[in-house]
């Protein structure tokens, strides 16, 4: 009996170290096997196809798709040293960022260098074309008295408005910027409304006011205040106000009222 239990003893040992030395076989079989990888990119490089051959301390030897190289350690990133191996410390992983901006920075470099040619052909265009742009003082002149047509134009307008409602009076009309003081005076508003147009959705409020005022104090329909609001009809609906008659318009027609006489006694 004791040699029955015996023997089984022995032969679970046996069992038991020829598991052991069999997982030991296949590890050492694994770390043997060459490691690979589809696209391999470093600090000045990128290769494809990579087969890891030599694993020194300093460098690993690689075969490639176009041929063999070898590479520093250093210009390995942290994943693929971790992966072949290579310990890797606290300092290179907050170096990790810094190589990736001078990776960034180079390929940036390399994007200028190809569109330099793009732009000093646009240089040449601008300096051969330049000289057909006559701009001389003929045109600016031209220019400067459109300016002052439009702007007299526009004043002139302001002024009108300004007598056919108030009936006041003001050089600041002929002013720019300064002539919506003498136009809020005529819509029975006060001059420091003139600051709101400086400030967003204060100047469309502003302007909203106005609009409705200046159309009462001429007299004229409710409806050309809604035309001068909107930015596509406020154009003709300011000439409107400028050079239409101060006379108030008149009431919609109604049906004519019954009059009866009626006669009073006249006492002494």
């Amino acid at each position: 009996m004791n040699i029955v239990r015996f023997s089984r003893r022995k032969v679970c040992g046996l069992l038991a170290g020829i598991f052991a030395a069999g997982a030991a076989v296949s590890a050492s079989r694994a770390a043997l096997v060459d490691p690979t990888f589809d696209v391999l990119q470093t600090r000045t490089a990128a290769y494809t196809n990579v087969t890891v051959t030599t694993r020194a301390e300093s460098y690993i030897m690689i075969f490639h798709s176009t041929g063999m190289n070898s590479i520093k350690i250093a210009d390995l990133p942290i994943e693929v040293r971790q992966k072949l191996g290579y310990a890797v410390s606290g300092a290179a992983r907050t170096q990790q960022p810094n190589d990736m901006t001078k990776v960034a920075a180079r390929q940036l470099n390399v994007v200028n260098q190809s569109l330099k040619p793009f732009e000093d052909s646009l240089k040449q265009q601008w300096l051969s074309r330049r000289s057909a742009l006559k701009i001389n003082s003929e045109v600016i002149g031209t220019l400067l008295a459109i300016l002052l047509l439009l702007h007299f134009s526009f004043s002139y307008c302001c002024h009108l408005i300004c007598m056919k409602a108030r009936g006041a009076r003001s050089f600041l009309v002929w002013l720019p910027l300064l002539q919506w003081i003498p136009l809020f005076r005529a819509a029975g508003m006060s001059r420091w409304w003139c600051l709101a147009f400086f400030v967003p959705v204060l100047n469309i409020v502003a302007w909203v006011l106005w609009s409705w005022n200046i159309v009462n104090a001429r007299g004229k329909h409710a409806v050309w205040a809604i035309l001068l609001i909107l930015p596509v009809t406020n154009l003709p609906a300011f000439l409107y106000l400028a050079f239409s008659s101060s006379a108030p318009e008149a009431p919609c027609p109604s049906a004519p009222a019954m009059k009866f006489r009626t006669t009073g006694l006249q006492t002494a």
